[in-house]
């Protein structure tokens, strides 16, 4: 039991390698000498998905390729006798889907193309492939294809944006085996959408086809595309060198097999209103709702602070629910950058707050001020008085000093009048009479020339902002309120004129490839 559980697991995760075919327009044999032009023309029957993760689309196209060859049909009325009478097995039926008919495709020439940037053809659906003769001998080959296609991508004006999605054909032309033969030229000819797809209704999920076109590639071929961006050089014994030093004897071969890209383009645009919708306006709304903290009193600050953090982890919210329909990108978006300015606005709202809160308040913070430097003079006042009277102890033959090294006047007059008092000198000066005498003064005078240099500059100077925040109360409210308003209608200017602009500049189409090497 457990081996045959192991076995469909197998199965089931090698089914998408399974599914993978060759290319439908491989192709065979080769031209005559009569056929030197393929008409190439691509209808797009459905866009199925544009993964904007992967960089990648995909779609079923109808390809339809026409050319003159007289020798085909007698061929295959030739093999279609053969098979009817058994002689021969047919391996290439014209129609995949009509074997009772019996016409065989055996040994006529079938162009040759390439999708250069697929990645993948799925066998999902059934490949149609009819292969039809009209007179004068031309040939019409189509074929339906449903494949997954790689490009890189630009979305630099998302949600806004109009990009073309691309399908590379190569035609590899097999007339070099023919001597003579003077080589096959793809002509682009008709595109459009919707061949088999009825009825109405969006093209895609986001995305809506605006138009398809047909057009020759005349950019740098593979191999100078190769050289360009190579990194390092082929070995000087590589026969067929992809970068050699000289890319003379490579590009002579190129040129030999006559390779030509031709380009399918699908212009696409993206569902604006379903973006705006979830996108947008919910980026917007939580702008506007941010801005409602300034109709809050400017004296709670923890009710601000609430709002602005609620708006903000509900805007974070947004953004992941987000994560899954915005491409990622090696640049900052149009709605990323929107996001970001709405972060910055929230950020000096909450700077604003605090200062309309300090300025609510600044009488009580004054108090407050005076009252910690108060404190603070009168430890170190007490500090200070506590050391000197815990000196560190001297010797006793030598006058201690006071704290500074000083020793007041008088005390060293009554020293000198009074000798047999030196003992009781030293222990006065021990236990730090003089210092305390000494400071005690000092702070007597700082204290008034502190205070005349209070009562000085209210006499002399005019009124300062402090002083007159911290006199009432009711001027930092006023200060605040026009704070706030003023703040309000600044940010609300922003977002009027930033939304617009961030998304009227970044929208429409985005090209991603060199119109000038495209030949319509």
């Amino acid at each position: 039991m457990t081996y045959k559980f192991l076995i469909a697991l197998l199965v089931w995760y090698l089914s998408p390698v399974l599914a993978q075919q060759a290319s439908p327009l491989a192709g065979q044999g080769v031209p005559p000498l009569e056929t030197t032009e393929v008409y190439l023309n691509v209808f797009l029957d459905r866009l199925l998905d544009v993964d904007a993760k992967q960089y990648m689309h995909e779609s079923v196209v109808l390809v339809a390729l026409s050319w003159y060859d007289p020798t085909a049909r007698p061929t295959v009325e030739e093999n279609s006798k053969l098979v009817a009478e058994g002689a021969l097995t047919c391996s290439l039926p014209c129609w995949t889907n009509v074997l009772d008919r019996g016409l065989c495709c055996d040994g006529i020439y079938l162009p040759s193309f390439s999708f250069t940037n697929t990645a993948g053809f799925s066998q999902d659906r059934q490949v149609d492939a009819e292969v039809y003769f009209g007179p004068n001998g031309t040939v019409l080959w189509a074929v339906t294809v449903l494949g997954t296609y790689y490009q890189p991508m630009s979305f630099q004006n998302f949600p806004f944006e109009s990009i073309d999605l691309i399908i590379a054909f190569d035609l590899l032309d097999t007339s070099v085996n023919v001597e003579g033969h003077p080589g096959v030229t793809v002509v682009p000819s008709a595109a459009g959408p919707r061949v088999f797809s009825f009825g109405k209704g969006d093209d895609s999920p986001q995305w809506n086809v605006n138009n398809v076109s047909l057009s020759i590639f005349s950019g740098p071929t593979l191999l100078e595309r190769i050289q360009k961006h190579a990194t390092q050089q082929s070995a000087p014994s590589d026969p067929n060198p992809f970068n050699p030093a000289s890319g003379e004897v490579w590009m002579a071969q190129q040129d030999k097999y006559n390779i030509q890209t031709v380009i399918f383009s699908i212009r696409v645009t993206r569902f604006w209103r379903w973006n705006l919708v979830y996108g947008v306006l919910p980026v917007l709304l939580c702008a506007i709702l941010g801005l409602l903290v300034f109709f809050q009193d400017a004296g709670d600050l923890g009710g601000r602070i609430s709002v602005i953090v609620t708006v903000f982890l509900a805007l974070t919210a947004i953004q992941f629910v987000l994560n899954d329909s915005t491409p990622q990108s090696s640049y900052v978006q149009p709605l990323q950058q929107a996001i970001l300015a709405i972060y910055l606005c929230f950020g000096i709202s909450a700077v604003e707050s605090i200062l309309a809160y300090r300025l609510v308040h600044w009488k009580r913070f004054s108090v407050e001020r005076r009252a910690r430097r108060d404190a603070w003079r009168q430890y170190k006042e007490r500090l200070a008085e506590w050391k000197s009277f815990h000196p560190k102890r001297r010797s006793s033959d030598s006058v201690p000093l006071g704290h500074d090294g000083d020793v007041l006047e008088e005390d060293q007059q009554s020293a000198q009048e009074n000798p047999e008092d030196t003992t009781q000198y030293r222990r006065m000066a021990v236990m730090g009479v003089f210092k305390v005498k000494k400071y005690a003064a000092k702070s007597a005078e700082n204290r008034e020339s502190s205070d005349a240099r209070k009562l000085r500059k209210e006499r002399d100077l005019r009124p300062t902002l402090a002083s007159i925040l911290a006199e009432n109360e009711h001027y930092g409210g006023a200060i605040a309120y026009y704070l706030d308003k003023a703040t309000f209608l600044t940010l609300m200017l922003a977002y009027i004129i930033a939304f617009p602009v961030i998304f009227a500049t970044q929208s429409g189409y985005v090209s991603l490839l060199d119109q000038t090497l495209v030949q319509r």
